[in-house]
This record gives structure tokens, C-alpha cells and sequence, in this order.
């Protein structure tokens, strides 16, 4: 389709993806009504699902680790892509989350899978972890150092929910976390053949705003206080309406394409409105996005 796709450079595909999600649903109805936020701060009903688009999500019972939501979703994609624990050689574990600061998360789903001939790690990187693993994976492959591959996430966010909404101001901050569902989503990834596979990845950063969505807790900085997210999220979606097209851009020029090429297009689910605009920029159908924000929430690195 592409000058990319015409390449005979090594490469990597997904053989295998599954997703979990826990069985109790949330509705932001149930939300509303539990923070008292019509009568206490004179919010219009119904203020949650019109200004997020997350009409529910799935939370997990507590106790349930991180490691666990993606152990689930690996199995998943493991059946999908017909093999076994024993033949995966490498697993990253990358999530918003984690089950305990040392060791790296991935050892436990390690061992909940009993994946033993895996060398293993997390990749730590908000919610762009999965698909920063993903990348980091396909070089793995592509360069011959791993056969099979699992990509697994596993979010236990719920946790990080702060229910503490006393004034307009943390409203302001505190809605974004409203949001948030739990999930676990995982891929196999291997060697590609013919003209299949991860043709092109491009990945941008500025430092400057991690401000913007933060945890104050688990590090040096903070110490180990009792972790809760807080969003600037205005500010956050600005930064990337001005970010995301010019990497876009740069993808489909490499690969030959132009956006509107594209069949598919799986987006991290932040906002509804988010991804409509991002779609009017591109000058793409928002039909031809994947939007499971709706019924399920930002799920972090699990989302996409």
C-alpha cells in the first residue's frame, strides 16, 4: 500500500491480543449520585458522562493487583495465538501502575503464567506504556533477539481515584480521574512474514508538561504518600492537539500514506470529543475510529 510495505527490512506482527475486564460497572450516574455533586457544587445532572463521554467502567474488587488484570489478558491472547507459557522468551509488563515498587511487575506475571523460559521487565511510561512496550517488543523481534513475545498490561487504576471533591477547583482537577476504569489487555508479538507486521513507529515527548497529569507518591520527589491522580486536563488535551498531528504526519510520510489511507485507527481513549477533533484535523471519518471510552473509561496503558 506503502513505500514501507514494500520493504524487506525485519520486522514483527501481533499473532495474538486479548483484553480483561472485571465484572463490576460503574456508571457515572452511580458517581454523581455517591459525591452528592448536583446538590453540593450545583452541577447540571448527568455533568460527568456529557463533559467525559464515559457513561460507565469496570473497577476492579480491592485486592486485585495489577500483575492479575494482565496474567487474565495474556492468557487470552496466549489461546488466541495458539501457544503456551513455555514458548515465550521475553515479557514487558507496562501499565500506569504497578503491584509493588521492586521487583518489576512483569516477574509476578511471570510467574502467575508460568512463563518460565522468559527473560522479563516493565516499561513504565503513563499511558503511552503499552504502546512504548510494543515498540521496544518489535525491535526485539525484528532484530532476532526474541521469538515470541508477550506485551501485557494490567491496570488497577481505580485506586488512584480521588473521591475528595469539596469545591469547583478540585472538580477541575480531579474529573479526569472520574474516568478511569480497570482493565488488562495483552499481545504475542513475533517474527512477521510476507508484507505483514509493525511497518512504522514515531514517538515524541516534552518533558516540560509532566506537570500536567500526575501521582504524587512512590519516589524520591514525593515519598510514599497515599497516591491519587490529579489532571490539568485542559491544558493537558491543548498540548496535545498541537503534538499529535505533526506526528501523525510524519508516520504516513514515511510509510507513503496520507491519514485518510487509514481503515482503522485505534486511539487512546481520553475524552470522546478529544478524538473527534483529532479526527477533523487528520481529515479523518471519526467511523473509522475504535472508541470504547464509552462503555469502559480511560483505561491507561490498557486502553488501546
Amino acid at each position: 500500500m506503502g513505500t514501507a510495505a514494500q520493504t524487506n527490512s525485519p520486522r514483527s506482527r501481533i499473532l495474538g491480543m486479548g483484553h480483561y475486564v472485571p465484572d463490576d460497572v460503574v456508571t457515572s450516574s452511580d458517581l454523581e449520585s455517591e459525591l452528592d455533586l448536583v446538590r453540593r457544587l450545583g452541577v447540571p445532572k448527568g455533568f460527568i458522562e456529557r463533559t467525559t463521554g464515559v457513561s460507565e467502567r469496570r473497577w476492579a474488587k480491592p485486592g486485585t493487583t495489577n500483575s492479575e488484570l494482565a496474567a487474565n489478558a495474556a492468557r487470552v491472547a496466549m489461546e488466541n495465538a495458539g501457544i503456551s507459557a513455555r514458548d515465550i522468551d521475553c515479557i514487558i509488563f507496562a501499565a500506569c501502575g504497578q503491584d509493588i515498587a521492586e521487583p518489576a511487575t512483569a516477574n509476578i506475571v511471570q510467574e502467575r503464567l508460568g512463563a518460565r523460559n522468559a527473560q522479563v521487565f516493565d516499561v513504565k511510561n503513563a499511558c503511552n506504556s503499552w504502546v512504548s512496550a510494543l515498540d521496544i517488543m518489535d525491535s526485539l523481534v525484528a532484530t532476532g533477539k526474541v521469538k515470541c513475545g508477550l506485551v501485557t498490561s494490567g491496570e488497577y487504576i481505580s485506586y488512584f481515584v480521588d473521591k475528595a471533591i469539596e469545591t469547583p477547583g478540585d472538580l477541575n482537577t480531579k474529573l479526569s480521574g472520574l474516568t478511569l476504569g480497570d482493565a488488562g489487555a495483552a499481545a504475542v508479538v513475533g517474527p512477521a512474514d510476507n508484507h505483514r507486521g509493525i511497518l512504522k513507529t514515531v514517538f515524541q515527548s516534552d518533558g516540560r508538561e509532566w506537570p500536567l497529569a500526575v501521582i504524587k507518591s512512590g519516589g524520591s520527589m514525593f515519598g510514599w504518600t497515599q497516591p491519587k491522580f490529579h489532571s490539568a486536563s485542559a491544558r493537558l488535551l491543548a498540548v496535545a492537539a498541537k503534538e499529535l498531528p505533526p506526528v501523525i504526519w510524519m508516520a504516513s510520510r514515511e510509510l507513503g500514506w496520507k491519514p485518510r489511507d487509514v481503515d482503522v485507527i485505534v486511539p487512546h481513549q481520553v475524552a470522546n470529543s478529544f478524538a473527534r477533533k483529532m479526527c477533523m484535523l487528520m481529515g479523518v471519518p471519526i467511523e473509522r475510529c475504535i472508541l470504547t471510552l464509552e462503555r469502559f473509561g480511560n483505561c491507561g496503558a490498557a486502553s488501546v
